[in-house]
């Protein structure tokens, strides 16, 4: 059993204060704790190293983190894997914590008192469905609409990644990004993403 799986994150701090005065000024008054895990095996979900993900500390945990002797308050945890973090460059890793931060959002009951929450994510798809059913719903189409910007420079991208090995086509597996494989269908699989093996986002 790993005696201590989590270690503070003060260079995932410094992004979150960064991302938070350029993008969400609203939730700059908040406080969030960032967190690395140090496991030695990196946490996985659908076969996919889980890159970070945000949650909600519990009441009890709050009030006890208030009362730190580092006088430490917050209301969410973004715990990035560390081992991920490392392979990452400064954009990547910005573009990380933006995605954690886009989960956290306060809801304002009747009374006016306001409770943290975790949004889920705007877009739950299959690239394998794009590609043969198009902007079928909304959600795709406001998605390929955001995406119009990153598109002229995505050909040159690719012609990097096709040199290295696609993990999603060697064992049938999915790779971080949601690419269709061989073993799912007739649709072959995209290049990877710049990243080193299979990553996911929560």
């Amino acid at each position: 059993m790993e005696i201590t799986r989590y270690a503070k994150a003060p260079d995932v701090e410094k992004v979150i204060k960064q991302v938070l005065k350029e993008c969400h000024p609203d939730l700059a008054p908040f406080n969030f704790l960032a967190v690395f895990d140090v496991s030695k095996k990196p946490p996985v979900k659908g076969g996919k190293v889980v890159l970070a993900k945000t949650v909600l500390l519990p009441e009890l945990m709050v009030a006890l983190l208030g009362n730190d002797e580092d006088g430490i308050e917050a209301d969410w945890a973004i715990i990035v894997t560390h081992s991920s973090w490392m392979t990452m460059d400064e954009k990547q890793r910005v573009a990380l914590v933006h995605h954690q931060l886009c989960h956290a959002y306060y809801h304002t009951d009747k009374k006016g008192n306001k409770h943290a929450r975790v949004a889920e994510h705007d877009l739950h798809e299959f690239n394998e469905v794009v590609r043969l059913r198009g902007l079928w719903c909304n959600d795709v189409e406001r998605m390929a609409r955001a995406m119009q910007d990153c598109l002229p420079g995505l050909d040159e991208k690719a012609a990097k990644s096709e040199a290295r090995p696609d993990p999603a086509k060697a064992d049938g597996k999915r790779d971080g990004f949601g690419a269709a494989t061989k073993k799912r269908g007739a649709v072959p699989a995209g290049p990877a993403k710049p990243l080193a093996g299979q990553e996911a986002l929560a």
